[in-house]
């Protein structure tokens, strides 16, 4: 069609549509209103049809709406409300996809996030949805309001403080994750008095009726009472939660210990976590009461501001690997206790201390040989090798030493701590290997060159002692590559890299250096 022929067909349409607005206009004022209401209509016209070509000809229509919904779903809830107001196609698929509003993180800033909690649960229809930090309430009841009239497909729920736990009184069928910021009482018309499939539940504080709710959930974190008088409140836990299998009990003081639920334990607890900020309490004492209401358990880790006294002998007992390593931080030093025993069962235990208690710790181990006699295997702080020499002595079956130096700057500490290996043979003369793990104390500072010939002169003043060859682990395969290993009469050095089982090479001595090649898998 020519230009002419269409603008005659445009005239044609715009004279009729102009007679029949400017029928009854009688001044300029008037006709000037036409005017203006022909080029808004006209414009509006214009730019739908541009759209459509557009929606017609995108590629990303070629993209099926439930994948291009998919890939909305996985961009922050900001960019996912900005994605919705591009185009009208891309607004049509978000309405039209539940799965586009399933996962909701308030943790991002809003302008009205009751407002946008609303409207995106709406959109999510019955779809799962998880629900990260919850936004406190800033009308009444209005948060609330929201949360039940959407509980029934609620699958993670994130509660702050000020929000009712009336809300929790109505059924949600889909709820797996829950976790409160306010004390409680879990009452039995929680979750609507129902069976459903909760199974981590994370509490301030709280005390308890039975509630079949309660009956799903295999993981808890409870924070001890506030009030004094409720110190019994937990005793009866493990008949509330007979499907336990993870307790987390993170804020424990002195008074606390008779937190400590009745037994028996449920058959399926396995993981056990008990933490206090308190001085000068031992938590291992209340875990020497855990244990025997709760023989099966598998993996205990206690954090505490005390050295464990003689209920380190519930950590220790029966362990067949034993590592003990410790940190300084400033004035502050971490030591760490993990004793791990048959079938991968695990006691973990780190303690603070404004000084450095090797000695004190090697003395305990010494103290609590005759639970020590399956160790094979002990993973000593480099700088802790002259005080566990002793420890070396009273564990009959060790067969493997490891020291591990941490490199907290971009060098090892330049005094030599591994002298004292020259004193292992007399302490233990059944060793069959040792290794040196160099480890960084800052993970985008690892361990370079210079660490390691450091590491090699200060093993080259015992060059002359008969040690088991040495297996060197923590640097790259390309540091070790470059650096030359000199003869040691008493052993020989290997470096390896990797985890556990680890590629390694000896050196040559009659070429003094590491050759090109990697030899045999060398276990550490």
């Amino acid at each position: 069609m020519s230009d002419a022929n269409v603008y005659g067909v445009l005239r044609a349409s715009f004279a009729r549509c102009f007679e029949m607005l400017a029928r009854d206009a009688i001044d300029a004022t008037q006709m000037q209103l036409v005017l203006e209401e022909l080029t808004r209509v006209s414009r509006s016209i214009l730019s739908g049809l541009v759209d459509d070509w557009h929606l017609a000809n995108d590629p990303l229509r070629r993209l099926p709406n439930e994948l291009i919904a998919q890939c909305f779903a996985s961009l922050p809830l900001r960019d996912r409300i900005r994605a919705s107001h591009v185009c009208r196609g891309w607004r049509s698929i978000a309405l039209a996809h539940p799965v586009v509003w399933a996962d909701l993180d308030f943790r991002e800033r809003f302008f009205d996030k009751e407002s946008l909690l609303e409207m995106a649960l709406e959109r999510a229809a019955q779809h799962p949805v998880v629900i990260r930090s919850c936004p406190e309430p800033t009308r009444p009841a209005g948060v609330v309001r929201v949360l039940t009239a959407h509980m029934s497909h609620i699958q993670y729920l994130e509660l702050p403080d000020r929000v009712s736990v009336a809300v929790l009184s109505q059924p949600a069928p889909h709820l797996r994750y829950l976790q409160l910021q306010t004390d409680c009482r879990i009452r039995p018309e929680f979750l609507g008095g129902c069976v459903g499939q909760l199974r981590t539940l994370k509490l301030r504080s709280a005390t308890f009726d039975a509630c079949p709710a309660l009956s799903t959930v295999t993981d808890l974190t409870l924070n001890p009472p506030f009030n004094p008088d409720q110190h019994d409140a937990y005793r009866p836990l493990f008949s509330l939660f007979p499907a336990l299998r993870s307790l987390t009990l993170p804020e424990l003081a002195s008074q606390d210990k008779r937190l400590v639920p009745d037994g028996p334990a449920p058959a399926s607890l396995r993981h056990l976590s008990l933490k206090t900020s308190q001085f000068q309490f031992d938590v291992c004492e209340c875990f020497a009461h855990w244990e025997s209401v709760a023989p099966n358990l598998s993996h205990v880790a206690i954090e505490q501001f005390s050295l464990p006294g003689r209920h380190l002998r519930r950590i220790v007992s029966g362990a067949v690997e034993l590592i003990v390593l410790q940190k300084c931080f400033g004035m502050t030093w971490e030591m760490d206790i993990l004793a791990v025993g048959p079938r991968e069962r695990r006691r973990e235990v780190t303690f603070w201390s404004p000084s450095d208690d090797s000695e004190l710790v090697a003395q305990t181990l010494v103290d609590l040989r005759s639970v020590l006699e399956d160790v094979t295997s002990l993973n000593v702080s480099a700088t802790s090798l002259a005080a566990f020499l002793p420890v070396l002595a009273v564990l009959p079956r060790l067969a493997h030493l490891t020291a591990t130096f941490t490199v907290h700057t971009t060098s090892l500490d330049p005094h030599n701590p591994l002298s004292y290996l020259a004193r292992v043979p007399e302490h233990c003369p059944r060793l069959q290997s040792i290794a040196i793990t160099v480890v960084s104390g800052n993970r985008q500072c690892p361990p370079f060159a210079d660490d390691a010939r450091i590491l090699l002169s200060q093993l080259e003043s015992i060059a002359h002692v008969q040690l088991p060859d040495l297996v060197i682990m923590g640097f790259s395969e390309d540091v070790a590559s470059g650096i030359r290993v000199p003869p040691f009469d008493g052993f020989h050095i290997a470096f390896g890299h990797g985890d556990g089982m680890a590629k390694s090479v000896i050196a040559d001595p009659a070429h003094n250096s590491l050759p090109s090649n990697l030899g045999s898998c060398i276990p550490v």
